[in-house]
This record gives structure tokens, sequence and C-alpha cells, in this order.
């Protein structure tokens, strides 16, 4: 076939694929990337800085990168089969970087090749921008080009979601210290293996109040044979490799967050691989008999995430585990259990095993579908934020409220992770978290982060350090990143040496300034009194590690009002009377509740109403009334279309001939004419020279402008 017909066929293939998703997108080839790899004094492979150029939105990208793979030191990959056996998974863990744009400073940038092709993802300041190769969108898989499109680009986008085009993201799954199981509308109530939790145990989780070391919550992760057989183009070693790059760019946005808020050095925490299992075949079941990997398997997001719980044993060792799936379910992409800050109540990290209609199950689950509702497969983008959604539940984070401040609007920077419904992907805030996520997130992490995460691993295979990671490592001076700052220069060695003076790079403390020890009194955790903890500002001693923060006062109210503080804790009312917190249900939902003593009654405190944005039994309260989170338009209009069957289509096709014929007969004809104009345009086209490219672009009636250009293929899709 000639090559220019060839490569027409393609983009307009890509064009059909990709129009629903993308307003306008441009079209790479393997060519179009330009690598080199910048040696480094450090002699080890994995401290060279790779770097990347292209052009690309009529703009130069430079690219500045090092390895970074999210797998902990004794990671270990299996492939499944169908009789049970398993064999180990070869992963090359070479593939996966992380820097930063020379060409955009403050950006952050994540790699990942797929032999020449790349899935990268840049974020900038001014917009985000995204490559992936093209045959996960389209029917041909031999396809060696990339899709490069902008945040901006992107269709899928919230005011789609007030006409029932998407259903809230997922339905939370919580679990709590009651004597059953109780089926209710927003999830599960589970109640602990054991009765009671070891006092001691109790008492350690509760008065811990910083993670220290333990930074990692490490994962074992589980791609099912729907996943192998599309996503992972049925190749094992291409599946795990997908899963890691998604854990990378989820990783990325747990680590440069903050918690509770920016003023916190509670920050840098994230995600480990500890084990990868691939399923190459579905797994067999006896009649009757259910498996998460069955074939046909039923559409129940939470009846498969409850199947796969119940390989309990396999889980329990690990932080969290997760599926990643490739089959459609109505309205919901994503389902984790929540954590809870309380040590006895069960679900999301490092949750016990819990009893489900009398069976063993493990709780610290949560799964993630990469096909939409519609068929469609998810971009990239979409993707991490579904999984990094579903670990915020796993973290303890309920759905965000309609609130200003953890809700806000388009024009404020739009929705944050832990919105109830699945936000774009395209809004300044769909990456991040919101004060109400990230304070749900503070409090489980502060009673279970240092029981439950581990210390971390390093990026390389060897678990040395690494220069450019911006930790101090052994044998280094200092560590600044990349690129280094004025103290201390990318080899990890200070820039200026003075003799009898002890340097540093305020990078790796927070009592250095100006490259030396900070002066006694200066603020290195200058709190904002945001009245949510008890815990108040630490200054310098003399040395360059940063003290810890000193307790306010007690009787000092904390966690904007609704506390006290006691011994630099936070007690909530329940707790000052020796008393445990509950939620009640009916009117009293919006009121401060606690468990009578030696007994389950859950009864209000006072008649105080809490304020809006709470959460209470249902969703969260609001004007004194507890409120779903989830839309009743989305799921009335959601059951309209579930209660269309093939019988109700058949017959509206029978009574409206006409219609249906001039509506299956229209995509053939505007195909036919597609190809017919494109054959007769051939005949005046030149074969284009080696160093050429083809500008494709769409218009209205569906014919093709073919226009000669040096630059990358740039194809816009018309949105009229």
């Amino acid at each position: 076939m000639d090559l220019s017909i060839h490569f027409s066929l393609l983009c307009l293939c890509c064009v059909y694929a990709l129009e629903k998703d993308l307003s306008y997108y441009e079209i790479l080839k393997k060519s179009d990337l330009n690598r080199r790899v910048r040696r480094s004094v450090d002699p080890r492979p994995q401290a060279a800085i790779h770097e990347v150029w292209f052009e690309s939105f009529g703009r130069k990208f430079h690219l500045l990168l090092k390895p970074s793979v999210p797998l902990s030191s004794d990671f270990k990959a299996s492939t499944l089969h169908q009789d049970g056996s398993t064999t180990e998974l070869s992963i090359n863990r070479d593939i996966y970087f992380e820097g930063s744009s020379k060409t955009d400073p403050g950006s952050t940038v994540h790699v990942q090749w797929e032999n020449d092709l790349a899935i990268i993802s840049i974020n900038t300041k001014e917009e985000n921008y995204f490559i992936e190769p093209s045959w996960r969108h389209t029917s041909d898989h031999s396809n060696d080009t990339m899709i490069a499109f902008r945040q901006s680009d992107m269709k899928w986008k919230p005011e789609k979601y007030s006409v029932g085009v998407r259903e809230p993201l997922c339905n939370a799954t919580r679990g709590t210290t009651l004597t059953g199981a109780d089926n209710l509308e927003d999830g599960l109530r589970l109640f602990p293996l054991y009765d009671e939790a070891g006092s001691s145990t109790r008492q350690k989780r509760q008065t811990m109040s910083y993670v220290g070391t333990h930074t990692v919550c490490r994962l074992v992760v589980v791609a099912d044979y729907y996943f192998y057989q599309n996503l992972g183009q049925n190749d094992r070693r291409t599946t795990g490799e997908y899963i890691i790059g998604i854990i990378g760019r989820v990783n990325a946005i747990y680590k440069g967050t903050s918690w509770p808020d920016s003023n916190s050095n509670i920050r840098n925490l994230g995600f480990e691989i500890a084990e990868l299992i691939v399923h190459d075949s579905y797994t067999p079941v006896l009649p009757g008999d259910l498996h998460y990997n069955m074939q046909s398997r039923p559409q129940d997001m939470g009846l498969v995430l409850d199947m796969f719980g119940w390989e309990h044993q396999k889980f329990s060792p690990f932080c969290l585990a997760h599926l990643f799936t490739y089959q459609s379910f109505p309205g919901k992409l994503g389902l984790a259990y929540i954590a809870s800050w309380r040590p006895t109540d069960l679900g999301g990290m490092c949750s016990p095993v819990a009893y489900k209609d009398n069976r063993r199950m493990a709780a610290n689950t949560g799964l993630s579908t990469y096909r939409n509702p519609d068929g469609s497969q998810a971009l990239i983008h979409q993707a991490t934020i579904t999984t990094a959604h579903e670990f915020g539940h796993n973290w303890g984070s309920e759905h965000d409220p309609d609130t200003d401040s953890c809700a806000p609007s388009s024009s404020s920077g739009g929705r944050f992770i832990m919105y109830p419904s699945a936000v774009s992907g395209y809004e300044k805030n769909n990456q991040m978290f919101s004060p109400c996520s990230k304070e749900f997130i503070y409090k489980v992490v502060m009673r279970k982060g240092y029981d439950c995460f581990k210390e971390s691993s390093e990026s390389s295979a060897t678990g040395q350090g690494l220069c450019g990671n911006g930790r101090l490592d052994k044998n280094e001076e200092c560590d600044a990143g990349y690129e280094g700052d004025k103290c201390c220069n990318e080899n990890c060695e200070f820039r200026v040496k003075i003799k009898g003076q002890i340097q540093c790079s305020p990078m790796n403390y927070a009592c250095c300034v100006n490259c030396t020890v900070a002066p006694r009194g200066y603020p290195c955790l200058d709190r904002v009194d945001d009245n949510f903890d008890c815990k108040g500002r630490s200054t310098c001693k003399g040395g360059l590690t940063c003290p810890s923060a000193s307790f306010k006062l007690d009787g000092t109210s904390c966690h904007k009002g609704y506390g006290e503080c006691r011994n630099g804790k936070c007690m909530d009312p329940c707790q000052q009377i020796d008393r445990n917190p509950c939620l009640c249900k009916g009117d009293d939902a919006c009121k401060t509740c606690c468990y009578r003593p030696n007994t389950e009654l859950c009864e209000p405190l006072t008649d105080k109403i809490l304020e809006d944005g709470r959460p209470c039994y249902d969703g969260f309260c609001n004007q004194g009334k507890c409120k779903k989170s989830e839309s009743k338009l989305i799921q009335r209009l959601y059951s309209i279309i579930q209660s269309l069957s093939i019988d109700t289509i058949a017959e509206f096709m029978k009574n409206n001939i006409v219609w249906t014929v001039l509506v299956l007969a229209t995509p053939v004809w505007v195909v036919g004419i597609v190809i017919v104009e494109k054959q007769d345009k051939k005949k005046d086209l030149k074969f284009p020279t080696e160093h050429e490219d083809e500008r494709i672009k769409v218009l209205r009636n569906g014919e093709e402008n073919i226009l000669r250009t040096r630059k990358p293929v740039h194809t816009r899709i018309s949105t009229a």
C-alpha cells in the first residue's frame, strides 16, 4: 500500500477512535523523540541523566530524567496460570524515569518506555501535557505512533455529569466495629475478626504523633485476565509494566502532598509495589462457585471486590491490595474500603481480616477499571486519577462535600481528586487533594501510619542511594535534586567548600539558611494556627534538624472547635468523657453522638448541630440534615438506561423502520465518501520524502486536507 495512504488511514482511524475524548491532539512518530544519556561522576549506570527532547504544540520540550521505579527492594512478580501454578515474571526496571522539563521551571515529568514508544506526562504551571501509544486507542495494535494532547484538550468534563453521563466514581465501603455485617445503602459495615485489640497496641497507635522514616505503603497489585487481554495486549510483561507506570504516577501525587496542609512536615508519603501478580487466563470455577478472575464475571463491582478479598491470606501482609481490571461496570470506575482513624475499626490500610456473610475477607482492598461504562478505554491521565481516588479511600478520605473550599467551581480550579463523581482530569485541582481529604487522611496516618507503613527502598535496583533524588544518601555531601541549588551542585557536592564551617542545603535540612546552620530561634516549622491539631510551632536550636513541635496548652480548642487538646492530642467530645464516638441515624445524624457505656447504643451527646461538610451516617451534613453525596438525578437517569433491553430496542426499530435504516446507513455512507475522495486526491499528491510528515485536518463534511510539513502531524477535530 502507498505509504501516504497507509499513514492517512492510520491517522483517520485515530480520529474516529479519539474524537469523543479529545478536542485536539497531535500524532508523533518514534523518530520525533530524540534521546541521549549524559554520564555522571557517579560510576553507577542509574546515576546518569537521561535527556529527551521533541517538538509538539508549536513549542520545544527538553526533559531531564533519572531512573525512578516504585518497587520495593524485595519486589517479586509472577504470572498466575489457569491450573493455579505460577512462573516468575521478569520486569524491566530501566524503563521508568522522573524529572523535569528544562524549558519549564518547576515542572515535573514522568516517562515510561514501551520499546521505542513512550508514555509521558509533563506537569507545568500553565498546562499539563501527555503522550501515550496510539495502539491503546485503536484496533490496529501494530500502530507505532503516539498521540500527544494537553489537559485542556480533554472532553471528559464535569458539566456532563448533570445529564447522567457519569455515575459517582465509586461507592466507598466503610468498616466499623459492629457485631454483625450490615448491608447499608452506601456500603458495608464490618465487624472485626477479634472482639478486642490488645490494649498496649491501641495505646501506642493513639499516641503516635508522627510516622518518622515509615513513609511507604507496600502494595500487592493484581491484573486480572480482562486487563491482561486488553491493556496488556496479551503480553505478561506489557501488562505488569503498564501497572507499575500507573503506580509511579499515583505515587508522585501522594509524595507531593503535605498532610494536612502545606505548612506541615508530614510529606513524602507514598507507595511501593512489593508483589505483582498477572493472570494470563481465566480462573476455572465449579458450577455455582465464584472467583474474581472468572469468565463471564458479574457486573457487580461490590461482589467483585468481595471475591477479590476472599484471597485474604495473600493480602494480609501488605498495606493494601489492589485489583486492576478492564470490565465495564454500570456507572462506576472503582471501589475501595475506607480506613478509619480508630484502631479498632476495619477497612483500608493494614486492616485486619474481617468476616462477611460468614466468610473471611480482606478489607485492605480496592479495585480500578480502565474501561469506561460506555466501553471506551480511559486515557492514561484518567486512569491515574481513578486509582489515586481509590487509594484515597484506603487512606481514610471520605468523598469531598459540596462546599466552596472542598468542591470549588471550575473558575476556582475545579473539583479535587476525592469528589464523588469522576473528575475530568483537565482542571488544576483534579490532581490534588482538597483540604477536607487531607484532614481525613492526616488523622488516619497519624494514628496508623507508623505501624502500617515501612521504610522506603531506594529507586535503583541495588537499593543504594541515588544522586539527584533530593534525599541525602550515603557518600553524598548534599542532594538538591537533578540540577542542584545555590548550595549544592548536580553531582551532590557543595558548590563552595568553607573550612571549619558546617555546610548544608535547605533541600536536605529545615534548619539550613544560606548554606549553613540556621541561627537559634529560626522558625523551621511555622505552622498556621488553623485550629486543627494540638501541635505548635518549632524553632531551630543550633543544629540542622528541626525539633519536634511543641504541644498546645491543655484545654485549647482543636479540630476547628470540635475537640479539645490534652497532652498534645486532639480529643473529641466523646473521648473527653471516656466514651467512644459513633454516628447516629435519622434526625440525630448531624449531632455529636457517643456510645452509651458498655452498650452498642449510639446516642446524641448534645443537641448542638454539626457544621456543614461534616461526615454523617449517609453522607455529609448540610444545614443540620444528613445529605447523600451521590446525585439522585444521575441515579434516576442511569436507571432509565438500565431499563432498556434488547426486546424494547428491537420493538422500537420495527416501529420506526425508515429512521432505523437512515441511522444505520449513515456511517457506511460517510466512510464511503471519505475513501472515494481520498483515492481521487491521491493522484495529485506526490510521495512524501523521508524528511516530510503530513498534516491532516478533518473538515466538517468529513473531507481531509493533507499538507506537507516538516513538523509533527497535527490532527484537529471539529467540535461543531
